[in-house]
Formats: C-alpha cells, sequence, structure tokens
C-alpha cells in the first residue's frame, strides 16, 4: 500500500536479517493476531495530553508512527493513518482505534462499574481480536485502543534526566504501536502459559535470563531506563517483525476501516489472568501483558514491587 523507500531501503533489508527473531502476540488458540486491511486507522482524541498540548501531542503521535512507517516502508505494505482528532475517550469495541490520555480518572467504565487501573501503569494498550479455532478468521484484530496515563505520569518530549524523569511520548507509543499491530515481548516475564514462543519456533527467554544486545535493544524490550528515549527507533528485530507479518509479497490490496463487529462473536473477554509480573530490580519502568483481550501496559517499576490489577495479569 505505500510508496517504496529507494535508497534507505537497501540499508533496512540488511537490518531486517530473516534471522531475527520477533514474537507475535496470540489469542488463546494459539493463533498470531493481525489485522485484515492494509492500512490501521488511529483516532487521537481531543486535548491530547495536557503536559503538550493538543497540537505538540498530535505531533508527537505522527512522529511515532513515522518511526515505524519509516522503517519499514520498503518491506511491508501496512500502513498506520492518523485520523482527525475524534470526540470521546471510550476504549470499547467500537472499531475505532483511540490513542488517548486519561488526566483525571485512571481507570475504565463509570460508577459502580467503574474499574481502577494500576497507578503504575503509564500506559496500556488494549486489542480486540476474534478468538475462535472455527473461525475463518481466527486472530483477525477488530479494535485497539492505547491509553496513557496523565493522572500519575508527567509526559514530555525530549526525555528527561535521571533525577526528575519525564515519561517520553515517542520512547512509550512507539512501543505501544508496536503491540497495537501484533507484536509482543522480547523476553518473557513469567505470567503468560503456556510459555510463548518467536517466529522461529524458539522459546522465548525468562526476562531474568541473559539476553542478547537485539533482545534488549529492540523496542519491543519489556524494560526502559528513567528518560530513556532509545525505543523510538525500531531495531532489527522490530523491523523483521512487522515485515514478517505484513510482508509486501502478501499486500491485500485494501485500505479500510474494520468495520464495528458484534462483541459476542469470537472477541478475547478480559479480566482471565490473575498472577503478578516478575519483579526485575534495578530497572525502572516495565512493558507488561495483561491475558485476556490482549492488553499491555507501561509501567514504572521498584525493587521488589509487582504490579497488578484486579483480576487480570500484567
Amino acid at each position: 500500500m505505500r510508496p517504496l523507500a529507494l535508497l534507505a531501503g537497501l540499508a533496512i533489508v540488511a537490518a531486517a536479517d530473516p534471522a531475527s527473531a520477533y514474537v507475535r502476540a496470540t489469542n488463546k488458540t494459539g493463533k498470531a493476531v493481525y489485522w485484515k486491511s492494509g492500512c490501521v486507522f488511529l483516532t487521537p482524541s481531543a486535548g491530547g495530553s495536557q503536559d503538550l498540548g493538543e497540537a505538540s501531542t498530535l505531533t508527537e503521535i505522527q512522529r511515532s508512527i513515522d518511526n515505524w512507517m519509516r522503517e519499514t516502508a520498503d518491506c511491508s505494505y501496512l500502513e498506520l493513518r492518523l485520523e482527525p482528532v475524534g470526540t470521546g475517550k471510550t476504549t470499547s469495541n467500537d472499531a475505532k482505534n483511540r490513542i488517548t490520555w486519561l488526566e483525571t480518572t485512571w481507570g475504565s467504565g463509570s460508577g459502580n462499574d467503574f474499574v481502577p487501573y494500576d497507578m503504575a501503569a503509564a500506559a496500556l494498550t488494549t486489542l480486540r481480536f476474534v478468538e475462535s479455532e472455527t473461525a475463518v478468521n481466527n486472530g483477525e484484530i477488530v479494535d485497539a485502543d492505547i491509553e496513557l496515563n496523565g493522572k500519575d505520569y508527567t509526559f514530555a518530549t525530549t526525555g528527561g534526566s535521571t533525577q526528575h524523569p519525564p515519561t517520553d511520548v515517542q520512547n512509550t507509543l512507539t512501543h505501544e504501536l508496536g503491540h497495537l499491530i501484533g507484536l509482543d515481548h522480547t523476553c518473557d516475564d513469567g505470567v503468560r502459559m503456556p510459555t510463548p514462543k518467536d517466529h522461529l519456533g524458539n522459546t522465548v527467554p525468562r526476562c531474568s535470563a541473559p539476553l542478547s544486545t537485539a533482545q534488549t535493544e529492540a523496542t519491543m524490550y519489556n524494560f526502559a531506563g528513567p528518560g530513556e528515549t532509545k525505543k523510538r527507533s525500531p531495531e532489527a528485530d522490530d523491523i523483521a517483525g512487522f515485515c514478517g507479518i505484513y510482508p509486501m509479497a502478501k499486500d491485500p490490496g485494501t485500505c479500510q476501516p474494520v468495520q464495528k463487529k458484534d462483541p459476542t462473536r469470537g472477541c478475547a473477554a478480559g479480566g482471565q489472568g490473575a498472577a503478578g509480573a516478575l519483579v526485575l530490580a534495578l530497572l525502572l519502568l516495565l512493558f507488561g501483558r495483561r491475558q485476556g483481550e490482549g492488553i499491555w501496559c507501561l509501567a514504572p517499576r521498584g525493587a521488589g514491587r509487582s504490579v497488578r490489577r484486579s483480576n487480570e495479569t500484567t
């Protein structure tokens, strides 16, 4: 769907070596999740981040999208397209793929139905997908939403010092967009059963085990340091994953928004897990997955502290 990058493409092809191991998100049937159309439309909510203002927020969202588009232009057909600002901040199965900052309350629902998110989470990405072994489109993503925690976090555009590190918008969103297209983490935090495998069929190493530089430097690595900005730039494994899921040779030739699906037909339900995430000392931020609908979060970590959400795994 996208025009080919000419000169830069040669370097990217070499970087996205087919031997690069990446991890795909799967549903409970073991099917890797994916978008059917050649385009994914993203709708930012009005106002953006209070720390940045709407105009700057939109700029940072577009830059985060461009971080992926620039690196995969010659090997993948998938386009991430930023739509005009939309109204409302509701995260639901409405075929609107929202990017929204929650500034006053960090959670979903309202009144007696309000479910608070863990205040340690700086961002959450929720995927809703078909989960039925008998469905022709088993694994198809039908809705995705990214929520960012403006209530408990300060967001910035230039990283930050180690004394007072704000949360870098592009560092956060580039990682979350990786989840949105169907990528999982490069190491296993111990909360997923069965243990995930990479696209080559190898068991994903535990995050506490010795890891390769490729795994720790990847945008989809689970952890980030204070004021980090390096996840803005997708690395070889990230690029290989994006292009492996959506290779140019399999371009469906369509660019259409997902039509609203009946939520009773195959979309996974949340709230299935209850285990806490593995704690690794000396690392500030954890990108963790919550099982069920397919939910990923960005959360800070202190030594010896686990991150939990009610009835859900992070």
